[in-house]
């Protein structure tokens, strides 16, 4: 029987090993392309990038960590790495602003998110939003999908316990585009918008 191998001890990433690791994005994802994939979608979501954006995970004390503008550098330069190689038109960040996986948790989410989101404007061509789907998991509020979409301009996506009824209000009150939806709630017939912004 397969054994699970022992790791070492996680420790916070320097500021040199951390520019590292943002050549380490670039490269898979012009890989990707050169592949012939149409685009590439980060992971800002449970306990990947957002490890560094969300307060309470991020504890560094150098240039990455602090205040808010600080715990957003990873990102953004993660992201003009990737848009540099392959193109703000073939990438995709996702966010979750209110789960909770893997200890990234964030004490003001509105807050936070809305400067993700804006500084992700014109930087990429859509946003997954994630949104909580267990039982017992914060609603994010209407209003906060609200502000999002006066901030990013670009596709916005959402998901999590979405019903025929929310998706058809989300994406007729206009703070969403596209729903993304299992198998057991299909088909939906709702009118969206395609990645160009026409309605169809």
């Amino acid at each position: 029987m397969d054994e699970m191998v022992q790791h070492s001890t996680p420790r916070a990433l320097t500021e040199a090993e951390i520019a590292d690791v943002t050549e380490d994005f670039a490269h898979p994802a012009k890989n990707a392309i050169n592949a012939g994939f149409d685009g590439v979608e980060l992971h800002g979501a449970n306990g990947y990038l957002n490890q560094f954006i969300d307060s309470q995970a991020n504890n560094r004390t150098h240039g990455y960590g602090g205040s808010l503008p600080r715990r957003l550098l990873f990102l953004r330069e993660v992201v003009e790495g990737v848009v540099a190689v392959v193109g703000e038109d073939r990438i995709g960040v996702r966010l979750a602003p209110l789960t909770t996986l893997q200890g990234a948790v964030d004490d003001t989410p509105q807050a936070t998110y809305l400067a993700a989101a804006r500084m992700l404007d014109e930087r990429c061509l859509y946003i997954p939003i994630a949104e909580a789907d267990w039982d017992d998991a914060p609603e994010m509020p209407t209003t906060f999908k609200e502000a999002l979409r006066l901030i990013y301009r670009g596709t916005m996506i959402y998901s999590g316990k979405y019903t025929a009824e929310r998706t058809e209000q989300a994406v007729q009150n206009g703070w969403a585009d596209l729903i993304g939806l299992v198998a057991p709630s299909l088909p939906i017939p709702i009118s969206r918008r395609d990645f160009n912004g026409a309605w169809r």
